[in-house]
C-alpha cells in the first residue's frame, strides 16, 4: 500500500511538473530542435498554455539578423486527442524578398526544387498532421514583400485574411484582401476589394479546386496604359494532378461569370464600358465579349481562350477579334485619336488572333475593305472604290506577307485626279515598309512607280520616279490650272519626286511627245504667263496661235524651287489655220486685223512658256505624308 501511494504521488508530481514546465520545455528545447530540422534558423516564441487540449502561443517570430520572416501576435491550437482540431491565428505577418526571380523568407531555408530536371509531374499529398477534420482561421494579416531589382529595393504590403475548414475529403476556403495598393517598376495597382472562396476535394494525390473570384474597382496604370474600375464575378473549377492541370466540371456543363471595365486608355485612345462574360468548359477557359463604341455602335467581337497545360504542352492562350460589317458610315471626327475629319463608307472585314504556346507568342491579323469611299471636304480629298486586303502574318513585328493589295477607282486631291490605282506592298517590320509595285491612271494615260522602301525612324530622304506613259497634254495642263486646255496631244517621260527634310519636291521632271507623231493643242485664258513673251503684238500672235495649234514636238519640264513649282512648256509647230493678222507695208510689220478677209498664214512658230505655280496647291500632301510616318514612330 505504501509503495502504491508513493507511485501515485510521484506520477501526480511528474504530471504537475510537466504542466508547469512544459511551456518552457517547448519554448527552449522542442520547438527550436524541430525548427532547425525544418530549415528555420532563428525562432522566438512565447507559450502561454500547453496541455492535452492544445497550445496558446504569443509573440512567435522567425527571423534572420533581426529581420523578421514570420511574426504572429497570437495563435491558438486546439487538439482532439492527438488530432489537430482548430488553429486560430490573430495578427499574422509574413516577410519575403523577391530577388533574381527567386522568393526567399528571412530565417527559413526553403528546400531546393529539382523540378527543372524532372518532368512536369507534381505531388499534392496533404501533410499527415492535416489529415483529420480541422479548421484554420487567420485574421489581421499582412504579406510584406521586398523586391530587389538591380540593387533597387521596393516594398509591397498586402493585407489579407483567410480561413480553411476540412470535413472529410473536402476543405472549404476563404481568402480576402482589401485596400491593396502596389507601386512597382512603373506599375500602379489598386485593389479595393478581392475575395476568393470555394472548396478543395482531396482524392489521393489529386486535388479538385473550385470556387469563385470576386473583385471590384481594380485600377492598373503602367506608363501610358490605364485600366479603371475593373469588377467581376468569375467562377472556376480545375484539378491538379501529377500530369498537370485539368479543367473539370463536376456538376455543370459550363461555368459562366462576368466582368466589366469602366475605362481602358492608351495615350489619347480611350475605350469605355467594356464588358464580357467568362465561360469555362472541360476544355478551356474563355473570355467572350464585344465593344460597340468604336464604329457607330457596330460591335467588335473578341474572345480569349485558355487551354490548361498537360505533361507535354505548356498553357495555350488564344485571343481572337472579329468584325464583319457592310454599309458602314464612319465619321472619323468622332474618333479623336485619329485627328481627321474624313468620312468613310463601305464594308470592313477584320480578324486578328494572338496565340501563346510553348513559351512562344504568335499574332496575326487580316483587314479587308470593300466598296470603300473616303471623303475629307476640308482638304478637298476623296477616294472612291477602295479595295484593300492586308494580312499580317506577325502582328507583333508588323510583318506582312508579300504583295498586299490596295486598289481604288478614283482619287481626287485638290485639283488633281488619278484613277484605277493599283498598289502592291509589304510591311517588313515595325520600321520598314516596302512599296513593291504601283500603277495608276492619270490624265488619260498611265503612271508606274519604281519600288521603294520607307523607314519611318529615318525618313530623311525618299526618292521615287513617276514613269508616265501617254499622258494627255490638255488634261495635264488643266490639272495644274494653266489656262483652259483641250486637244489630243500626248506626252511620256518621268517625274522624279524627292521627299527630303519634311518637304516634297519635284526634281528635273521631263515629259515629251512621241518623235515623229504630231499633235494638237488649244490653250486659252492664261494671259498671266504669256506676259513674259515680249510686246503686245507678240502676245496677240501667241494668244491667237495657241487657240488651235498643231505641234511637231512638245516638251514639259518640271522643277521645284523653294515654295514654287516651275513648269516650262516648249513646242514647235504652226497654227492649225489662218490667223487674223495683216501686213502694213508702210510700217513694215504685222498688225492685228478685225477684217475677216485679212489673214496671215504662219508656217512655223516655236514656244517656250514658263509657269510658276504655288507649291501649296501642288505639293501640300507632302505634309500629310510626314504625319503618316510620325504615327509609326
Amino acid at each position: 500500500m505504501i509503495g502504491t501511494g508513493v507511485g501515485v504521488f510521484a506520477l501526480t508530481l511528474l504530471l504537475l511538473l510537466l504542466y508547469l514546465f512544459l511551456p518552457k520545455i517547448l519554448e527552449s528545447y522542442i520547438i527550436p530542435k524541430f525548427a532547425i530540422e525544418a530549415g528555420i534558423k532563428n525562432i522566438s516564441v512565447s507559450i502561454d498554455r500547453a496541455d492535452i487540449h492544445g497550445l496558446e502561443l504569443s509573440a512567435l517570430t522567425i527571423s534572420e539578423n533581426k529581420q523578421r520572416g514570420i511574426a504572429v501576435d497570437k495563435c491558438k491550437i486546439d487538439l482532439d486527442g492527438t488530432a489537430l482540431k482548430q488553429i486560430t491565428i490573430d495578427g499574422f505577418t509574413l516577410f519575403a524578398e523577391l530577388k533574381d526571380k527567386i522568393i526567399s523568407i528571412p530565417g527559413i531555408t526553403l528546400p531546393k526544387s529539382n523540378t527543372a530536371s524532372s518532368s512536369n509531374s507534381a505531388n499534392f499529398a496533404i501533410p499527415t498532421f492535416l489529415s483529420q477534420d480541422f479548421s484554420l482561421t487567420v485574421t489581421n494579416s499582412e504579406l510584406n514583400i521586398s523586391i530587389n531589382k538591380g540593387g533597387k529595393l521596393s516594398s509591397v504590403k498586402i493585407p489579407f485574411s483567410f480561413s480553411l475548414q476540412r470535413s472529410g475529403d473536402q476543405i472549404n476556403y476563404t481568402i480576402k484582401t482589401t485596400n491593396v495598393v502596389i507601386n512597382y517598376d512603373n506599375i500602379a495597382l489598386s485593389v479595393p476589394e478581392f475575395s476568393l472562396l470555394g472548396s478543395i476535394i482531396i482524392n489521393g494525390e489529386d486535388l479538385q479546386l473550385s470556387g469563385i473570384a470576386k473583385f471590384a474597382n481594380i485600377a492598373i496604370k503602367r506608363e501610358k496604359i490605364r485600366i479603371e474600375n475593373a469588377s467581376g464575378n468569375i467562377p472556376f473549377a480545375f484539378k491538379l494532378t501529377k500530369n498537370g492541370i485539368e479543367f473539370t466540371l463536376p456538376e455543370k456543363k459550363e461555368l459562366i461569370g462576368s466582368c466589366t471595365i469602366a475605362k481602358v486608355a492608351k495615350d489619347d485612345q480611350v475605350f469605355n464600358d467594356l464588358s464580357f462574360e467568362t465561360v469555362q468548359s472541360t476544355e478551356k477557359f474563355s473570355l467572350i465579349g464585344s465593344y460597340s463604341r468604336i464604329i457607330e455602335g457596330r460591335p467588335i467581337k473578341f474572345a480569349v481562350h485558355v487551354t490548361p497545360p498537360s505533361n507535354k504542352d505548356s498553357i495555350f492562350v488564344e485571343a481572337l477579334t472579329d468584325f464583319n460589317e457592310k454599309g458602314l458610315n464612319i465619321d472619323f471626327s468622332t474618333l479623336p485619336q485619329l485627328k481627321s475629319n474624313a468620312i468613310f463608307t463601305g464594308d470592313i472585314d477584320l480578324h486578328a488572333e494572338v496565340k501563346y504556346k510553348n513559351s512562344q507568342l504568335i499574332a496575326s491579323s487580316r483587314v479587308k475593305i470593300s466598296n470603300g469611299n473616303i471623303e475629307d471636304k476640308e482638304k478637298k480629298l476623296s477616294i472612291e472604290g477602295v479595295e484593300f486586303d492586308f494580312e499580317l502574318e506577325d502582328l507583333l513585328k508588323l510583318k506582312s506577307k508579300p504583295s498586299q493589295k490596295l486598289t481604288f477607282k478614283k482619287c481626287t486631291m485638290q485639283d488633281f485626279v488619278i484613277e484605277n490605282g493599283d498598289f502592291s506592298f509589304q510591311s517588313e517590320s515595325l520600321d520598314s515598309f516596302l512599296i513593291e509595285k504601283s500603277q495608276f491612271g492619270w490624265c488619260s494615260g498611265t503612271v508606274a512607280v519604281n519600288a521603294f522602301r520607307v523607314i519611318p525612324s529615318h525618313p530623311e530622304e525618299i526618292d521615287i520616279i513617276l514613269y508616265c506613259d501617254r499622258l494627255k497634254v490638255a488634261e495635264f495642263l488643266n490639272q495644274f490650272k494653266i489656262g483652259n486646255a483641250s486637244g489630243d496631244g500626248r506626252v511620256s517621260g518621268k517625274i522624279p519626286v524627292v521627299y527630303n527634310k519634311k518637304k516634297l519636291n519635284i526634281d528635273d521632271g521631263f515629259l515629251y511627245s512621241t518623235p515623229g507623231l504630231d499633235g494638237n493643242i488649244a490653250l486659252t485664258d492664261f494671259m498671266g504667263p504669256l506676259s513674259q513673251m515680249g510686246g503686245v503684238l507678240q502676245l496677240e500672235i501667241a494668244e491667237a496661235a495657241l487657240e488651235d495649234f498643231n505641234y511637231k514636238w512638245l516638251r514639259i519640264k518640271l522643277n521645284s524651287e523653294k515654295r514654287e513649282l516651275l513648269l516650262q512648256l516648249e513646242m514647235d509647230g504652226a497654227p492649225a489655220g489662218l490667223l487674223p493678222f495683216g501686213f502694213d507695208p508702210l510700217q513694215g510689220g504685222l498688225y492685228k486685223s478685225n477684217d475677216p478677209g485679212t489673214t496671215a498664214n504662219f508656217i512655223g512658230i516655236s514656244f517656250q512658256i514658263n509657269f510658276r505655280l504655288p507649291a501649296n496647291r501642288v505639293l501640300e500632301y507632302g505634309s500629310g505624308f510626314q504625319k503618316l510616318q510620325e504615327k509609326f514612330k
